[in-house]
């Protein structure tokens, strides 16, 4: 296993940032172990709007919203959780859950320690928010492969399977 702040090093935030900027955002990171089936953040009866970064473990992310309730793992090193709130995203009316699926490592960073770095540092804030966007890119790419992968899959009589 990586340390801690080799997986932050190795990570898509980090992918525009120099060793030094690495650092400042290190400093400002919480390391956090769960046990097996802890909760790791609950945006339902609060707002915890901090960012997650896999360090070993994995994690079982359960998103309520109108549409139901679903879930998706979050299992390689370096993945993260918690963006939407992280990004403001409570508004939205979506409710999430973290759970550890098993002994998991996570570095936290809360979004107000971030923000802190807009006045003193705003080009770190910048480029750091380039390799989200660039991650959330990257993770909505993989789902809409999935999903063409998954329909070309069904097989429908005529147009059926279109109009449902």
């Amino acid at each position: 296993m990586l340390p801690s702040i080799d997986i932050l090093f190795n990570s898509p935030i980090a992918e525009e940032l120099n060793d030094n900027e690495i650092k400042l955002i290190w400093a400002i990171l919480d390391v956090h172990d769960y046990r097996a089936g802890e909760v790791i953040a609950t945006s339902c009866d609060s707002v915890p709007d901090n960012l997650y970064l896999l360090v070993s473990g994995s994690i079982e992310v359960r998103v309520r919203s109108k549409e139901g309730l679903n879930s998706f793992r979050v299992i390689n090193p370096g993945e993260l959780a918690n963006v939407l709130a992280f990004t403001g995203g409570t508004i939205t009316g979506v409710c999430t859950s973290l759970h550890a699926e098993d002994d998991t490592r996570v570095l936290s960073l809360r979004r107000s320690r971030f923000e802190e770095l807009i006045f003193t540092h705003p080009s770190v804030v910048y480029r750091f928010s380039l390799g989200l966007i660039r991650y959330i890119h990257r993770v909505m790419r993989l789902l809409n492969t999935d999903l063409i992968k998954l329909e070309e899959k069904i097989v429908c009589p005529g147009m059926l399977c279109r109009m449902v």
